[in-house]
């Protein structure tokens, strides 16, 4: 005879029992979320990537006239409508993934919450993403690139050391945009730069 498992989940102590809140609308969901990850204090850029993909998947079940009720969604649903579709629509599978890591972030926390018993992405995989490689630029294309801007003005200056710093540090563009004077260390001729997950 099978052993019977130890973990008990929210279905088994109240299987009759509906979730202990209700959510029954994508949007009041997203808010919910979205709030949680404020209080949280997690960056606004990854706040803006959850706001952008979650309203992403509500446009693709909006297109098919499917609900968006979170109650309403399921695994059927998140297969066939969502990744079915986008690949039908030569989405790429970075592009599709995206969209299914943000909704099973989202579904988590619902789950965690009580606003839902299950999460319909539980046994949703990722799609396979092939390695590409990205071509570099030449020596020559990198001459012909710094020369471009007209270093006698303002801007001109301001490119050519936005694109110096580029290729020096390998910094991300969000990085860079999140410097402030403070950060340079004139000293050492350094630049604190403040990264992912505020490393």
């Amino acid at each position: 005879m099978a052993r019977r498992k130890n973990a008990l989940d929210q279905t088994d102590l109240l299987p009759n029992h509906a979730p202990i809140y209700a959510v029954d609308d994508w949007d009041s969901a997203v808010d919910l979320f979205l709030r949680d990850g404020k209080i949280r204090n997690i960056s606004k850029h990854t706040i803006g990537f959850y706001r952008q993909e979650l309203g992403k998947f509500k446009r693709i079940l909006d297109e098919q006239k499917m609900s968006t009720d979170p109650n309403k969604v399921t695994e059927e649903v998140i297969k066939t409508n969502v990744i079915l579709y986008l690949l039908d629509e030569e989405q790429k599978a970075t592009s599709i993934n995206c969209v299914l890591r943000a909704i099973r972030t989202l579904f988590n926390f619902l789950v965690k919450e009580s606003y839902l018993l299950r999460s319909p992405m539980a046994r949703v995989k990722l799609l396979n993403q092939k390695n590409t490689i990205i071509k570099t630029f030449s020596i020559e294309q990198i001459h012909r690139l710094f020369a471009q801007p007209d270093q006698k003005t303002f801007v001109g200056v301001r490119d050519l050391t936005v694109m110096m710093l580029f290729l020096e540090t390998g910094i991300r563009l969000r990085e860079l945009e999140d410097l402030v004077l403070s950060d340079i260390r004139w000293k050492d001729g350094t630049i604190l730069v403040n990264g992912k997950n505020n490393k």
